[in-house]
């Protein structure tokens, strides 16, 4: 069983991608910011992050480079942002996969199959 974290701020967003990953098997760790995925970073053993790029304080661009500076765990990030430029910037800053809102939940977790497959 592998651990995801979703860093998400839409309560509701956060519940259904729960929802999706705990059905196919994984422990998940929710919360509703940037600061807290670092925080759930620093506690315990996690094998992927679910990380959504607008978000209030501390945005996922700028956690994901927090996350850079001392991790390497797989960092998909989740957003209604599209287009080229928000692609080619999620590369540059390290993510792993780009997936837009709204989503297919078969789409997100082929993804996450494919990353930890990857990662383990």
């Amino acid at each position: 069983m592998s651990t995801i974290l979703i860093a998400e701020d839409d309560s509701a967003v956060r519940s259904l991608l729960t929802v999706v990953l705990e059905r196919r098997g994984h422990h998940v760790i929710a919360v509703g910011s940037g600061h807290e995925c670092l925080d759930g970073l620093r506690e315990g053993q996690v094998d992927l992050v679910v990380l959504d790029v607008e978000m209030p304080s501390l945005d996922g661009w700028d956690t994901l480079a927090a996350i850079r500076e001392s991790s390497t765990v797989p960092v998909i990030l989740l957003t209604a942002l599209s287009g080229d430029d928000h692609r080619a910037r999620s590369v540059e800053r390290g993510a792993d996969a780009f997936v837009t809102k709204p989503f297919l939940n078969r789409e997100l977790l082929a993804i996450v199959d494919d990353l930890l497959g990857a990662a383990g």
